[in-house]
């Protein structure tokens, strides 16, 4: 069995009544964090072109990974650059 299938194995084990409160918790607080950031780049730049190039291009004319390529990177790195500004501030 190789690395992905023993995850794969142990992901589809969990019970949430199994989980470790702490680890509840902190995968909670991801979660909240990671909507927040989405959320608060909403109506930034790369996600306007994004969502103005996802209603214009059809799947035939870009591939999908090509299309994340191009607007995930920008997108991803807005969000870690607002991150680590937000975290020096406090």
């Amino acid at each position: 069995m190789n690395l992905a299938q023993r995850l794969a194995r142990y992901a589809a084990g969990l019970r949430y009544e199994n989980l470790p409160p702490e680890a509840i918790h902190e995968a909670k607080r991801r979660l909240l964090d990671s909507l927040g950031c989405a959320m608060g780049a909403l109506h930034s730049e790369p996600a306007t072109i994004a969502r103005t190039l996802a209603r214009t291009v059809t799947a035939a004319e870009i591939p999908l990974g090509v299309l994340t390529a191009i607007v995930g990177a920008p997108v991803f790195a807005l969000l870690l650059r607002r991150h680590y500004r937000d975290r020096s501030a406090r």
